[in-house]
Parts: C-alpha cells; structure tokens; sequence
C-alpha cells in the first residue's frame, strides 16, 4: 500500500483548481503554422463570462454552414472566459474572409467578432 494513497487525487484537485481559476487577456492561439492559409473567427464580450449554450450553438451553426458553403474546413474550436473561435483552413485567406463575414452576421447579427489571418 502506497505510503500516501491520495496523493494523486489531491495533485488532480489543486491542478483543476489552479487551472480553470486562472484567466487570460486574450484567447490562446491555435497551434496552427503562421504560413498556412487558415482564419480564426474569434468572438469576444465584456467580462470573463463563459460562453453560453445559446452562443455555443450559433458558433456551431456558423461552422456548419462555412462548411456545407465549401468556403473551408473547421480544423478546431474553442471557448474560454469572455471569448469562443473558430479556426478555418481556407484556400485562400481574402476569399474566405469575404465569404465568412456575411454568414456570420446573418446567423449572430448581434456578436462582437474578428476574423484574424494565421495565428494574429
């Protein structure tokens, strides 16, 4: 028997602890290479609210249709405290761009949103 048997519960619990407490300015980039041709839709609002169910399911929405439009493929999606993205591999990034803009304000006319080129 291990001379302390809870130890790695306790690590677990301070870990998770620590870690969801911990807030940030901006959301993480993703790990994506600067050159290739990808977008990042991030949406922002005030405070370090976490996104909601109604917000989560738009972004969903909005992937959907950026993907049944051919306009690119959703390699990876992520929320946080005040901030939910998405990240687009596109062809070409100026097209992509120019297609996004309208889906997204036609299925969330209301959001604060940024389209960034790469890993800005």
């Amino acid at each position: 028997m291990p001379r302390y048997p809870y130890i790695i519960e306790i690590a677990v619990v301070v870990v998770l602890v620590f870690g969801l407490g911990c807030t940030e300015d901006k959301p993480p980039l993703p790990a994506t290479d600067a050159q290739s041709n990808t977008l990042r839709i991030v949406f922002t609002w005030p405070g370090d609210d976490l996104a909601s169910r109604q917000e989560l399911e738009i972004r969903d929405r909005i992937a959907q249709r950026i993907v049944r439009e051919g306009v690119g493929k959703i390699i990876r999606s992520g929320t946080g405290m005040g901030w939910m993205d998405l990240v687009v591999a596109v062809e070409d990034t100026g097209i992509a761009r120019w297609e996004i803009e309208p889906i997204v304000r036609n299925l969330s006319p209301d959001s604060g949103f940024t389209i960034q080129v790469g890993e800005n």
